[in-house]
């Protein structure tokens, strides 16, 4: 949830978001390797043709 605005923690909206690090992490890490993986590939075949 963090970035360079931390939705969760912004004092100025009415709502608090918790959340819990670590769940799935090696899943989720697993999927966007393979995502990014693949657009990578996808670019290298558009540049070499």
């Amino acid at each position: 949830m963090g970035s360079l605005y931390h939705v969760g923690a912004d004092p100025r909206l009415n709502h608090a978001i918790p959340t819990v690090g670590g769940l799935d992490d090696l899943r989720c890490a697993a999927l966007l390797t393979e995502f990014f993986s693949e657009r990578r590939a996808e670019a290298t075949d558009r540049f070499s043709s």
